[in-house]
């Protein structure tokens, strides 16, 4: 029997209220009128794991269960394997981008396939939240065989955010831009302090992987609020050109990120009176 679109999202709303109360706030903002972000609580920070730490482990072996039900032999799964997870649990959790059981790239021996819903717990996922794709894909050296995927250390992710957060030095939530999302590692982390999120991924294998990671532990950047401006984009923040896949279709407000540069000056032409040429022609 097929599993029916969003039947795991009751049990993710159970967990969620026991550990997160992300699912919680989302809801509370989104039936709020006049949205904004100064008028926003902020949410309750959530301590992603790293490698090594208590539940890291449990949780991987668990993942690594899921993908030799799939019929895995690579004994470090690929994008193949990955990709197909998280467009499986977008599709279990009800998520709009994924409205159909995703199908399989690779061939599969049907007599040694599991039911992938047998075997996938969601319990250690929530308890122990972690960017696990992310470590999974590193692993299997995606980055150096496919795309510049290299994702940063959880220990600096978690810096940057709270750098980032002392900077803006606002006790209301902050509205996050990310130009290069990857599994969203550095989101995950900013979820802490951001309530809003446009992110940007040419890579659309990493965006899915991502946007699972948002389901699992962000609502605000899987679900965007309509008041809030979040969206998830697939294409070259750099050539500003890429398709809306989460979101609204309509374009943002104006990012400084986003906008063009400005049009070169014309530097000054050095005279022989000046005592350093050498510095007004390089500078």
């Amino acid at each position: 029997m097929t599993q029916s679109h969003g039947w795991l999202l009751p049990e993710l709303l159970r967990l969620d209220s026991t550990y997160q109360g992300r699912y919680e706030l989302w809801h509370q903002t989104k039936t709020q009128p006049h949205l904004t972000l100064d008028t926003l609580s902020r949410p309750e920070p959530i301590p992603f794991l790293k490698p090594g730490d208590a539940g890291f482990d449990k949780t991987l072996a668990m993942l690594n269960a899921c993908f030799k039900a799939l019929g895995g032999d690579h004994q470090t799964p690929g994008m193949q394997e990955v990709r197909y997870l998280a467009q499986w649990m977008l599709f279990s959790l009800g998520h709009p981008y994924q409205k159909q059981p995703p199908k399989l790239d690779y061939g599969i021996a049907g007599v040694k396939r599991k039911r992938l819903d047998r075997v996938f717990d969601l319990t250690p996922l929530i308890r122990f939240p972690s960017d696990y794709f992310g470590h999974l894909l590193a692993r299997s050296r995606y980055g150096q065989r496919h795309t510049s995927f290299y994702p940063t250390l959880q220990p600096a992710a978690k810096l940057m955010a709270e750098l980032g957060h002392q900077v803006e030095r606002s006790p209301t939530p902050m509205r996050l831009f990310d130009p290069c999302l990857g599994t969203g590692r550095l989101a995950l982390e900013a979820s802490n302090y951001a309530r809003a999120l446009i992110g940007w991924e040419r890579d659309r294998p990493l965006l899915e992987v991502a946007l699972a990671n948002f389901m699992l532990y962000a609502p605000d950047f899987a679900l965007p609020i309509p008041g809030l401006g979040g969206q998830l984009v697939w294409g070259d923040a750099l050539e500003r050109q890429g398709t809306v896949i989460v979101g609204h279709r309509a374009q943002p407000e104006p990012w400084p990120a986003l906008a063009p540069p400005p049009k070169p000056t014309r530097r000054p032409k050095p005279h022989a009176s000046d005592p350093n040429t050498t510095q007004l022609t390089i500078f």
